[in-house]
C-alpha cells in the first residue's frame, strides 16, 4: 500500500522502528482496520504508485488512521478531486467525524458547510468569521470573500 511496502517485507521497517513480530503483527491488523474505514480494504496489496489520484487521498486519510488518532488534521481533502469524488469524500468526513474530531483546512466552501458544525473562517490569515455553519454562511464579510454575491 505504500511505496516501501517492499522494505517493509524483508523487515527493514520493522527493525528500524524496533517492533517485535507481533507489534508488526498488530500494526497490519490497524492499518486494515484503517482501510475498512475508508473503504479501501482491496488495495492492501496494491502500491500506492499505481493507484489513482482520488483513491491516492483515501489511502492517505486510511494512513493517518492507523494511528487512532482523538483529532484527525485533514488539509484539503476535496483538492483536485471532481464532484463525484467529493460527494464521496464528504460522505467520508461525516463518518470519520463521529469517530474522532477532525480539523479540516478547506477551500471548497461546499464541503466545508456540508461536513462542518463550527467554523473558523480565514481571509489573508485573518479570522474573519466563526461560529455554526448557519451564521458563517450569512456572515457578510465571507459571502463576499468566499460565497459570492448569490450564496
Amino acid at each position: 500500500m505504500i511505496g516501501g511496502s517492499n522494505f517493509a517485507r524483508s523487515g527493514l521497517i520493522s527493525a528500524a522502528l524496533g517492533l517485535s513480530a507481533k507489534d508488526e503483527s498488530k500494526l497490519k491488523a490497524r492499518a486494515m482496520t484503517a482501510l475498512e474505514r475508508v473503504y479501501a480494504t482491496g488495495l492492501a496489496n496494491r502500491r500506492a504508485d499505481t493507484l489513482d489520484y482520488p483513491v491516492t487521498k483515501r489511502v492517505a486519510i486510511a494512513r493517518a488512521l492507523i494511528s487512532e488518532p482523538r483529532i484527525l488534521l485533514l488539509d484539503e481533502p476535496a483538492g483536485g478531486l471532481g464532484p463525484q469524488d467529493i460527494e464521496w469524500m464528504n460522505s467520508l468526513i461525516h463518518n470519520l467525524s463521529s469517530q474522532c474530531s477532525v480539523i479540516l483546512v478547506e477551500h471548497h466552501m461546499d464541503v466545508v458547510m456540508s461536513v462542518c458544525n463550527r467554523l473558523y473562517v480565514l481571509n489573508f490569515g485573518q479570522v474573519i468569521a466563526s461560529g455554526d455553519v448557519e451564521s458563517v454562511r450569512r456572515n457578510p464579510d465571507v459571502v463576499a470573500a468566499y460565497l459570492g454575491a448569490h450564496a
